[in-house]
């Protein structure tokens, strides 16, 4: 019989305590930390861009630390930028398959 009555609804503005100051089951709740989930993404994408070969990760600085545009890093590494567009396109595919799973 006693577990029965652990399906009663609770309101989340229900007060915890006694008096005008009681704090709401809802101010119970701890919340996301937003320093705790861009660390995690951080210390993710870092792993996946460990994995990737050396070449995809000197392309993938070039364009997105760098700042260099595609013509400039097809250049360097001397190949079209036709090949750069693909490569990142490639490069850019895998890092988001592995973020999603």
């Amino acid at each position: 019989m006693t577990a029965a009555q652990g399906y009663r609804p609770a309101s989340l503005d229900a007060p915890v305590g006694v008096g005008p100051d009681a704090a709401t089951l809802q101010e119970q709740f701890g919340t996301d930390d937003p320093a705790s989930t861009r660390s995690c993404t951080t210390s993710r994408w870092r792993r996946i861009i460990a994995t990737l070969p050396g070449r995809d990760r000197a392309i993938l600085g070039t364009r997105f630390f760098d700042d260099l545009c595609q013509r400039e890093i097809a250049d360097r590494i001397g190949v079209s930028q036709m090949h750069v567009s693909r490569l990142l396109t490639r490069i850019l595919g895998r890092i988001r398959q592995e973020l999603l799973t």
